[in-house]
């Protein structure tokens, strides 16, 4: 999916609000760890854990920022918020799944937000 410039500007408040929200940055700083190995398995599991822990921290906290979804999910889907509330679960989970997995949209979020 290729999201366009217009759009990723478009969806940029909001994406900053659910890293505001969900105090992303506070839960990394507090978690971070570390590693004084050059044991690359431990390094792997610990990564991994910590990988779980941070998306078990996203859905915890999900309703703080539903609203937000919503609204990105809108933008990339030229619909209304109560399209994109109606629609089966599974196109949105879909579609923010790919968002989340686009790094060149993840690129620009982060020199975003610098």
């Amino acid at each position: 999916m290729i999201i366009s410039t217009e759009k990723a500007f478009d969806i940029l408040p909001y994406a900053v609000s659910i890293i505001e929200k969900l105090d992303m940055k506070g839960y990394i700083l507090q978690n971070k760890e570390l590693i004084n190995t050059e044991d690359k398995d431990k390094v792997n599991k610990i990564m991994d854990e910590k990988g779980f822990d941070f998306v078990m921290h996203i859905l915890k906290n999900t309703s703080k920022v539903k609203t937000e979804v919503f609204d990105i999910i809108a933008v990339v889907q030229d619909k209304s918020v109560n399209e994109v509330k109606s629609q089966p679960i599974n196109i949105t989970i879909n579609l923010f799944k790919t968002l989340l997995q686009d790094t060149e949209l993840m690129r620009f979020f982060k020199l975003a937000v610098k």
